[in-house]
């Protein structure tokens, strides 16, 4: 898809990336975020919910409703070990799911497909999760790590799409575009919060009846945004066709483990950026979840006064995606990817020391701006960094690593976060030992080259490109445009599995010199 000067200037017009909506990836990703933030902020107070009630099934409740014995078991560990748990589960049960899904998305024509399901579930089982009561909750709990799996497959779908639309549009609108989404979601995660935190001063809803709220408020959004959001998402036709023989629940397995020895082999400033995500991802995703246990449990806020922290952190969330991408354009995307993983660990660790035993609970509010900041700045950056990094014509089999990469060690963090809190450990320090995957984020990405060379890297091709993975893997249906390289190198998209399987074995039918012009 190609964009004319007159449109972009058509799309500029308002000075504002929303004005890009001839692109309908665009709106739909916008769509998809005002949903999937209001999902975001569903967990933190299901998970707040779920500490007040395997406490109070516990027995560590005392005469108010407030949990005052944190250390209490319940089906055979603490509360804040079983929320931490939950997100262990869901996150192996994704790093296992993830590739066959990405398998569907890459080598067959129903990526739209899966998002439309995904969608469909996540509305679902937020609207189940509405009855979460004393006598539900542990089921509820286990729908939640269920959700949580369904969210990374949505999210994997939506980023099969982002370097597509950076090669589209280029990297100025590319970097304005994802601050933007980021900023749109996170938006709409303070204004469901906002409404939280006015029911309360209202009604005093307590924990349960505010998560009871909150997933009411994400239903509604899932049904008027996110399915919306996948109604206009343009179809994709498959990227890859499957060597014959070849099954689909294997084949993403195989593609991320030659995907990975061809990015280690011949693009090793990208292969140093994924070991930063898998260190990078692990470590907000569990410090997004563990926090709320700290906040609970440690310091003793009450639903009302989490949910205002988390309101100072989303304020922080939005001022941090602008604050963010003006650093990058100033810098580039490499060194400003490393200040803001530095700013969320140093933020996140010194935070929680200091707070610990404040006993005026809205000093702790301050902290949350600081964290919501970094985290404004690091999550939309570090797409910026993939979308531009990516090799040309390889963005869908690269995305499909790049997601897996996300996910991958997610359960690692809250492992540790789990053994230290059963072992007596206190919560800050395993607080801090989860944000400290930051530093070996940040060390990852200290050994790339200077952002020229990783920009260089990404206008390259191998001559070998299909090669790398023809052993297990046939090469990415090859298109050709008629207008510029004539009839003769016309080679149907529609390839046929016993053509496939003739093209792998002979390398001369496919002209080389075409491979180098991208065709791969």
């Amino acid at each position: 898809m190609s964009n004319t000067t007159e449109d972009v200037q058509e799309k500029d017009r308002f000075g504002c990336s929303l004005s890009l909506d001839r692109h309908k990836e665009v709106r739909a990703i916008m769509l998809a975020g005002i949903a999937r933030g209001a999902i975001s902020m569903s967990n933190v107070h299901l998970a707040n919910s779920f500490l007040h009630l395997a406490c109070k099934e516990g027995g560590g409740f005392g005469d108010g409703d407030r949990c005052i014995d944190p250390d209490v078991r319940v089906r055979g560990m603490k509360p804040a070990s079983f929320v931490s748990n939950i997100l262990i589960f869901a996150s192996i049960m994704s790093a296992l799911v993830m590739p066959p899904t990405g398998a569907i998305i890459d080598f067959t024509p129903y990526r739209r497909w899966v998002g439309i399901v995904t969608a469909v579930l996540l509305a679902v089982i937020s609207g189940v999760q509405i009855a979460t009561l004393e006598e539900t909750w542990f089921a509820m709990a286990i729908l939640q790590a269920i959700i949580f799996m369904v969210y990374q497959l949505q999210l994997m779908t939506l980023f099969a799409y982002f370097p597509e639309i950076a090669r589209d549009y280029g990297s100025e609108k590319m970097i304005s575009y994802s601050s933007t989404w980021s900023a749109g979601q996170f938006v709409s995660q303070a204004g469901v919060n906002l409404i939280v935190i006015i029911a309360n001063i209202k009604f005093q809803l307590g924990t349960v009846k505010t998560a009871q709220l909150c997933q009411g408020l994400t239903l509604f959004l899932c049904l008027a945004c996110l399915l919306p959001a996948w109604y206009i998402m343009p179809d994709r036709p498959p990227k890859h066709v499957l060597k014959k023989g070849r099954s689909l629940a294997v084949a993403g397995f195989q593609q991320n483990w030659s995907t990975f020895k061809k990015i280690w082999k011949n693009y090793r400033n990208l292969a140093w950026f994924l070991f930063s995500v898998v260190s990078g991802e692990s470590a907000a995703l569990a410090v997004g979840n563990t926090a709320v246990i700290f906040l609970s449990l440690s310091v003793g806020l009450s639903a009302f006064q989490i949910a205002v922290f988390f309101e100072v952190s989303l304020i922080g969330v939005v001022l941090g995606t602008k604050g963010g991408a003006f650093i990058t354009r100033k810098t580039n995307p490499n060194i400003s990817l490393q200040m803001a993983q530095l700013g969320c660990a140093s933020a996140i660790i010194i935070g929680c020391w200091l707070v610990q035993d404040v006993e005026i609970k809205e000093r702790t509010y301050p902290w949350g701006f600081s964290i919501g900041f970094f985290l404004g700045w690091y999550y939309p950056l570090e797409n910026v960094f993939f979308s531009l990094a990516v090799p040309k014509n390889q963005e869908a089999e690269f995305a499909g690593i790049f997601n897996y990469c996300s996910e991958i060690m997610g359960w690692v963090p809250p492992l540790i976060f789990t053994i230290m809190v059963e072992a007596n450990i206190t919560v800050a320090w395993a607080l801090t030992a989860t944000a400290s995957f930051f530093f070996l984020a940040v060390f990852f990405l200290r050994l790339t080259e200077p952002w020229e060379k990783i920009l260089e890297d990404s206008q390259k091709v191998m001559p070998n490109t299909c090669s790398a993975i023809e052993s297990e893997i046939v090469s990415e249906v090859i298109e050709v445009d008629d207008k510029s390289n004539g009839d003769e190198n016309n080679i149907d998209s529609t390839v046929s599995d016993s053509n496939v399987d003739t093209a792998v074995g002979s390398e001369n039918n496919i002209d080389t010199t075409s491979a180098n012009k991208n065709e791969c």
